[in-house]
């Protein structure tokens, strides 16, 4: 089963080829989430009455609604088909185990969109990176 964290307010959300390439978009976001899940695999035997499941391979999803400019467009376009380093935590505060940090080592990045515009509208554009290690950092 899927557990879903919506990160509000003043949330961090960081994108790069490494750590240490990692843009910081916070000041552009508008919706951070980030999903920690496990593949459901079916454990039922023969003559059960009813399916049993067990959880196998963690899997994530980062998902950022960015308000877009030109120039973030472009730098995102680049890591399209990547794997890449993000990271995102619920508030800009310091890390702590109510603020924790989560990072993901060889996500990928598989599409952006180049083009959303509608009139009258702000250009916004989301960024989705899968898969990858994640680890977590309350310090």
């Amino acid at each position: 089963m899927a557990v879903a964290s919506t990160l509000l307010g003043s949330a961090v959300f960081k994108v790069g080829t490494t750590s240490g390439t990692a843009v910081d978009y916070s000041d552009n976001a508008t919706n951070v989430v980030v999903t920690m899940m496990k593949e459901e695999l079916d454990a039922s035997t023969m003559g059960a009455t009813y399916r049993y499941r067990v959880g196998g391979l963690s899997d994530s999803t980062f998902t950022v609604t960015l308000l877009a400019t030109a120039a973030m467009i472009n730098a995102l376009y680049a890591l399209v088909g990547t794997n890449v380093y993000a990271e995102a935590k619920r508030d800009s505060a310091a890390t702590s185990a109510t603020n924790v940090l989560y990072k993901v080592t060889g996500g990928l990045l598989a599409s952006v969109d180049v083009v959303n515009q509608s009139v009258g509208e702000l250009s916004e554009i989301e960024v989705v990176v899968s898969g990858g290690a994640v680890t977590t950092a309350t310090t």
